[in-house]
């Protein structure tokens, strides 16, 4: 039926090109024509021209940071990934338009600050003039193949930057409780989103999560070597992103298609994913004698993102699972036919419109016996594959392992490759994590991190190998491995974080595995040690088992509806591979 379908489209399609006057062919050729040289070839030349690259040779000449062109290169090829995987599902005019913007506006400011030989010659100003260059190349990724991106993308794309900070990579010599901070407000902030998910707008949430960041992001800039107030912009940011975690992965799972679920939850991943390669990047590649501190960077980032994350608000739609809840199909049903690219009431809206009122009647009738066996299944299910997998595979004690080798061998370029490894590992997973599947590819994904940790462990018991240069170069190729199977899962951690909880207990049990991930990677920053302790070993086993495990409890949920998800969640055991 499909094929006939789609070979009558053509038919007609072709038949209506034949029958064009002259004059209409000339009409529908010449407007398209002049929109695409304005709109393609102008932007794209303009954006990515030799007067750009002369005005970041001037800039690094300078300021004398030789890695930029590395950073924007890999920033670039990210956010065409991210446009590639999504662009057909979350459209295109409103992004397109706003990439433009934001390329012109970061043009303008570029093209004043080199106007002056003065101010090429002042380190300060073309090290603003990179951090623009480098955040052009990541906007105009998405522009290239153009877009739309949820709000909660900017402010993961933050909180990647803040966690890498907190597994250790960071410029400041500080105490733990530097360390710490983040993770105990991720903590709070999840705990305390389960609360205002109850008496507040998702849109408010999210809102207030991007003013923190702003904060946060304004006190990095101004105070880049002040601790204590570095401390409190840490503070301001895990909070923000403890209560944007939540509320995003559940409104992505209500909003989304069944068909690009995967996608809209995985961009949680991608985002942090993206935002840790930028922390990586900088950190290792900074000079620390620049007056420009790394910090200083990380917060003018920090305020770009909640800019953008705020700014994204105008476009926010309500969950309509809320209005269903509330009894008003009026409302829910307004917010189905928004998601639509020609927003309109249709046979399909009013489909989904009946398939969610059914998932929130079954939800809500659900006995108090079966919703705690429901919630207690998945949630240990989650703690392990969530929780306990992505504090393992990213973890202080991983950083200083890292550390410690390149100093040994003398090779500095090993966290630039890892954090782009990440980046396309995270990419390739939306693009295909709603086609392949979710289970099978994360079941091999988990088992090779685990492969490839545990013989890292047995080259570090051993003292003798610590000083040894041959040995700790291959716990260097394990590492960056390991990064891009950690990219690859991660999305799917956050594809099933969505799926798996019942209606009426999801925000707890979601806010107790963000909590459980933090405590986790608390309790690794404590015992930080490289050598005989046992803790690395330890983590590669748990990953071992966690993969076996995964292969026979978790369902394959792909392009199915919230309810046969949870339906399939209920077992324990799930052997089936598609």
């Amino acid at each position: 039926m499909e094929t006939n379908q789609r070979l009558a489209e053509l038919k007609d399609y072709v038949e209506e090109e034949n029958n064009l006057s002259t004059r209409e062919i000339a009409k529908r050729s010449l407007v398209p024509l002049f929109k695409m040289i304005l709109f393609r070839s102008m932007m794209l030349s303009f954006s990515n021209s030799v007067a750009v690259s002369n005005a970041l040779v001037m800039t690094m000449l300078t300021v004398g940071v030789t890695w930029s062109p590395i950073l924007a290169g890999c920033l670039r090829l990210a956010g065409s990934l991210a446009s590639l995987s999504i662009m057909d599902s979350l459209g295109r005019k409103i992004p397109g338009s706003v990439w433009a913007l934001v390329i012109a506006g970061l043009l303008i400011p570029m093209a004043v600050a080199t106007d002056s030989w003065f101010n090429i010659l002042d380190r300060h100003k073309m090290s603003s003039v990179v951090a623009m260059w480098i955040s052009l190349h990541v906007i105009d990724g998405l522009f290239a193949p153009i877009t739309s991106v949820y709000m909660g993308v900017f402010i993961f794309i933050s909180a990647g930057m803040s966690l890498a900070q907190s597994v250790g990579w960071s410029d400041i010599n500080a105490d733990r409780h530097f360390l710490y901070s983040w993770f105990i407000a991720v903590a709070l902030g999840a705990l305390v989103s389960i609360l205002l998910g109850y008496v507040l707008p998702k849109k408010f949430i999210m809102a207030s999560s991007a003013v923190l960041i702003l904060a946060g992001g304004i006190i990095f800039a101004s105070a880049p070597r002040n601790i204590d107030a570095l401390v409190a912009a840490r503070y301001l940011n895990g909070m923000a992103v403890g209560l944007a975690i939540t509320t995003y992965l559940i409104y992505a799972s209500e909003l989304s298609r069944n068909r690009i679920r995967g996608v809209c939850l995985g961009l949680e991943q991608f985002s942090l994913s993206l935002g840790i390669a930028i922390q990586m990047i900088t950190t290792s590649q900074w000079d620390v004698m620049s007056s420009f501190s790394v910090n200083c960077l990380h917060g003018i980032l920090d305020i770009i993102m909640a800019i953008l994350a705020a700014g994204s608000l105008i476009y926010f739609i309500e969950s309509p699972v809320d209005f269903v809840r509330l009894g008003n199909d009026t409302a829910a049903l307004e917010c189905l036919s928004q998601l639509q690219q020609n927003p309109s009431i249709t046979m399909e809206t009013n489909r989904r419109l009946e398939e969610l009122k059914h998932y929130v009647q079954e939800q809500e009738y659900l006995s108090p016996r079966e919703l705690l066996q429901r919630s207690l299944i998945s949630l240990l299910k989650m703690l392990f594959f969530r929780s306990a997998l992505l504090a393992f595979t990213y973890s202080a004690i991983l950083t200083s392992l890292l550390a410690y080798s390149t100093q040994l061998i003398g090779f500095t370029w090993t966290p630039i490759l890892a954090a782009c490894l990440r980046i396309i590992g995270s990419g390739m997973t939306l693009v295909i994590i709603d086609n392949m599947g979710r289970k099978l590819p994360a079941s091999i994904w988990a088992l090779i991190m685990g492969g490839l940790m545990v013989p890292m462990a047995v080259i570090v018991t051993h003292s003798m190998n610590l000083l040894n240069s041959h040995k700790m170069s291959t716990v260097v190729s394990l590492w960056i491995c390991m990064q891009f199977f950690a990219g690859l899962y991660a999305p799917v951690s956050s594809a099933y974080m969505g799926e798996s909880f019942p209606l009426r207990t999801k925000a707890f049990c979601m806010a107790v595995c963000v909590i459980v991930e933090q405590i986790i990677q608390i309790v690794i920053i404590s015992q930080v040690s490289i050598g005989n302790d046992g803790s690395l070993m330890a983590m590669g086993i748990m990953i071992l088992i966690s993969a076996a495990a995964f292969f026979v409890t978790m369902p394959e949920t792909k392009k199915i509806t919230l309810r046969e998800a949870q339906e399939r969640f209920v077992n324990l055991l799930n052997l089936k591979m598609f």
